[in-house]
């Protein structure tokens, strides 16, 4: 049997129809298609959130003659790629990146001229060769067309005033598609207003086209912390208004400057203007703040407005807050650093869309300690309640950092949008701290971008924004090494903003692949890329693991078996392996076998190179009953080391020496050969040995269908939800649930375990756990206790030697677990195919 399709992207130019996700074939269509781009661009990558092809990477896949023929052409050829659905994709925009080195092809995507809510797919070609290199994929799965609108555009804004009456404000109402966990809906999308800047409540609203019942309420006011405090003027360096910081005056560039009836000018950098006027008789020459990119807005009272009769040529100089007082410094300062945060991303990228306009400050709201972005504006409040006013340096950046954020991807997550706003003030300030003193005269800072939180995160959105914060600045710090504060501030900021376009869907390793990718200067990342190692350690330590660079190739010529008959006529074991150059160039005296017989210590040989690339060593033939376990290294000649297995030895090859070899249990799970369920504390989710229902959760497979490999259609797996059930139905809730074997006789002997193992969970605490008794279940060592990471969601075979773990005893057992503890996210687990083979002595 087959998994069924999930959210993935689908892929069409302009008005093609993609085909229907129903058809039985969609599955072998994508991996066929997978292939075939594979065979065509040697070295392509496929990165996976669950089922759903986020990430095609790695090295160049398809060419043009101009960037955007290129795009058109991969999405042309390779269609089936992307799980398929009912929608066609069109161009969107193409966008200029890291100073024409790249450009970034768009598709939104739609079905039947609806506009489907969040699906697009980036294309990132590098323009020196016209090369697609990077697929970024957020396309949604729409089996089917949800077919037209029953109820009005009106209708739809009465449905949600009738939901929610606070809200007060509404959009005019456009017709989306929105994917949903078993249903898709032709809807009204339309934003909702309550129309109060103190106490601001801006939603998305989707109310369903056809029945009226409001689908999703979408918070899109983005706060600074809902229960922070925010201290300062926009007073100097980084701290706000405080004794110890007072007010300094500036020069402020970009104002408006007008003469009454007649033109206006923008100051410069230094506050100069020049506006061209005819004649010498006396004008009046007024000053706003009013910028190109900023208009600030008083709400407690009236704007701070100068105005002076003078005699041209003047001069007419102005000075704004001459006398300082809270309400005019914060106007004051939400001018200076909003026109200063704007040129801060235009002088990255000229090119990023959407943020030439002048944003709205409004400053001074009848309340205290916060500051928002509500998709229009960005809000500060008053000093009160042991906060200061909250419009100054790094909170103004961070708002319109979501700005920034809104405008180049529309449908961030939420976390994304904290992290990547925080990530604006660090690398605008040069500082790793935001808000400080943001509590008080030392304090210290509100978030820190050297913090303890990693990926995955399952707290609050401004919590988890710490993890792409964190990793930004750790990244910065390995530049600071290798490159110099300067360069590597340059880079860091142009990987950030132009990472940002690439649409990721969260804080995910996508961001890692992306900021990689960025960086790469041929279109290839496995011969590495100019600053990988950075990269890789800075978005390492948050858990954003980069992909580990094959510095040099492995490829096996000879292993050693997993069983070795005795008696053998060689002393030694044989290993032998082809190395070969890749991202760097091999140091052929460097290559070692690292191998231990049994709990022993880790000892390691050096491997003669037999012939250019071959390389032979060899290990001591363990005795009847002992296993090895062996791997190898290799360093380049940058004293970059790989492994083979590329995990070295946290998952080595092994070998086990015995007489013979015969099969204890083969287990497809087709009848009950004993296996024992026990759950403790458990509401829902215990093992079941059936033919599973797949689930979803966000279009990722949460519960699979069988594996297809053995030859029964049963497996043991958590929970039998309902056939196309969705997300959370029947998972596990509490527990732990036990699912535990028979009991294996293996006194006087050793045994290979096999199993194929599944696992979904969707906020990385809870964990898959498989253990190994020899006192018939009394007590347990652990064998592997796995946190969910991408991929798992899929079956795995593993194996393992008992006598690794456990003395083998004629009273051996195994047993699987999962949990979730606490009981606050989606998990599921499956089992399949265990099969035990003991090895003798005799």
């Amino acid at each position: 049997m087959k998994f069924r399709a999930f959210l993935a992207a689908a892929v069409a130019l302009f008005s093609a129809s993609l085909l229907a996700q129903g058809s039985p074939n969609v599955r072998s269509l994508q991996e066929a298609a997978i292939r075939d781009l594979q065979d065509a661009a040697p070295g392509v990558k496929i990165f996976r959130l669950g089922a759903r092809v986020s990430r095609i990477w790695g090295v160049p896949f398809a060419t043009g003659t101009d960037p955007i023929q290129a795009a058109n052409d991969f999405v042309s050829n390779y269609t089936e790629i992307f799980a398929p659905g009912a929608s066609s994709l069109h161009l969107r925009r193409s966008t200029d990146l890291m100073n024409g080195k790249f450009t970034a092809v768009e598709y939104s995507q739609s079905v039947r001229n609806k506009r489907v809510e969040h699906g697009s797919l980036v294309l990132l070609v590098l323009n020196r060769t016209n090369q697609v290199v990077l697929a970024s994929n957020n396309v949604r799965t729409i089996e089917r067309d949800p077919g037209s609108a029953r109820i009005s555009s009106k209708q739809a804004i009465r449905y949600a005033q009738l939901d929610s009456p606070w809200a007060l404000q509404f959009s005019d109402p456009q017709l989306v598609v929105l994917e949903g966990e078993t249903t898709d809906h032709v809807a009204w999308s339309l934003l909702a207003d309550n129309g109060l800047l103190t106490t601001p409540a801006v939603y998305r609203v989707y109310v369903d086209a056809r029945t009226g019942t409001v689908l999703e309420w979408k918070n899109l006011v983005r706060e600074i912390d809902v229960n922070g405090n925010v201290k300062g003027w926009a007073t100097p360096g980084l701290k706000p208004d405080q004794p110890n910081n007072p007010p300094q005056l500036f020069n402020l560039g970009d104002l408006r400057v007008n003469i009454t009836g007649g033109n206006f000018a923008y100051t410069n950098p230094n506050g100069d203007f020049t506006i061209t006027h005819g004649g010498t008789t006396q004008v009046t020459v007024n000053a706003e703040l009013k910028g190109r990119w900023v208009t600030v807005v008083n709400t407690a009272g009236a704007n701070l407005v100068l105005s002076q009769n003078v005699t041209p040529p003047g001069p007419a100089n102005f000075i704004f807050n001459s006398a300082p007082a809270e309400f005019n410094t914060a106007q004051v300062n939400a001018f200076i650093q909003t026109e200063k945060v704007h040129d801060f991303a235009d002088g990255i990228n000229p090119a990023y869309p959407g943020i030439d306009v002048a944003l709205p400050a409004n400053v001074n709201l009848n309340d205290t300690c916060n500051a928002f972005y509500n998709g229009s504006s960005i809000n500060f409040y008053r000093a009160g309640g042991g906060c200061g006013n909250t419009a100054f340096t790094t909170v103004v950046w961070h708002e319109y950092g979501h700005f920034i954020i809104d405008r180049g991807h529309p449908g961030a997550a939420g976390d994304y949008h904290e992290g990547m706003s925080d990530v604006t003030a660090a690398l605008l300030g040069d500082s790793p701290c935001l808000g400080e003193d943001f509590f008080g005269q030392g304090s210290g800072c509100l978030r820190n971008a050297y913090n303890s939180v990693v990926y995955p995160c399952s707290g609050g959105v401004h919590l988890c924004g710490q993890v792409i914060s964190g990793a930004f600045w750790l990244t910065l710090d390995e530049l600071d090494i290798t490159e110099g504060h300067t360069v590597g501030m340059n880079l860091v900021r142009s990987w950030y903003l132009n990472s940002i376009l690439l649409l990721p869907s969260g804080i995910t390793p996508e961001v890692t692949i992306d900021v990689l990718t960025l960086d790469d200067n041929d279109g290839n990342i496995y011969n590495g890329t100019p600053h990988y190692t950075e990269i890789a350690t800075g978005f390492g330590a948050k858990r954003l693991y980069a992909p580990q660079l094959d510095w040099v190739n492995f490829e096996a010529v000879r292993l050693a078996p997993e069983f070795i008959q005795l008696p053998s006529f060689s002393a030694r074991v044989p290993v032998t392996v082809r190395v070969t150059n890749n991202a760097g160039t091999l140091d052929p005296s460097s290559v070692r076998l690292h191998y231990r017989v049994n709990s022993g210590a880790w000892q390691e040989t050096t491997m003669l190179q037999t012939s250019p690339n071959d390389f032979t060593g060899s290990f001591p033939l363990p005795q009847c009953g002992s296993y090895v376990l062996y791997y190898v290294t290799a360093l380049d000649t940058a004293g970059h080391m790989s492994s083979f297995p590329r995990s070295g030895s946290a998952d080595p090859f092994f070998s086990i020496a015995g007489t013979g070899i015969v099969t204890a249990l083969e287990d497809p799970f087709s009848a009950d050969l004993g296996w024992a369920v026990t759950n403790v504390n458990l509401s829902t989710g215990a093992w079941t040995r059936a033919d599973p229902n797949g689930t979803t959760q966000n279009g990722q497979p949460a519960n699979p269908e069988n594996d297809s490999s053995d030859s029964g259609t049963f497996c043991y797996f958590t929970g039998q939800g309902a056939v196309g059930g969705a997300v959370g139905d029947q998972d596990v809730d509490g527990g732990p649930t036990y699912l535990t074997s028979p009991t294996f006789n293996l006194a006087g002997a050793n045994a290979i375990v096999e199993y194929r193992r599944w696992f979904w969970n969707d906020d990385g605490d809870d964990t898959f756990r498989v253990e190994v008794s020899n006192d018939g279940g009394a007590t347990w060592v652990v064998v592997e206790n796995t946190p969910f990471s991408t991929g798992m969601n899929s079956w795995i075979q593993r194996r393992f030697v008992v006598s690794a773990f456990v003395t083998p005893t004629a009273n051996v057992k195994i047993r699987f677990s999962t949990a979730d503890q606490p009981n606050n996210s989606i998990t599921e687990a499956a089992v399949d195919y265990v099969v035990v083979r003991k090895v003798t002595c005799g």
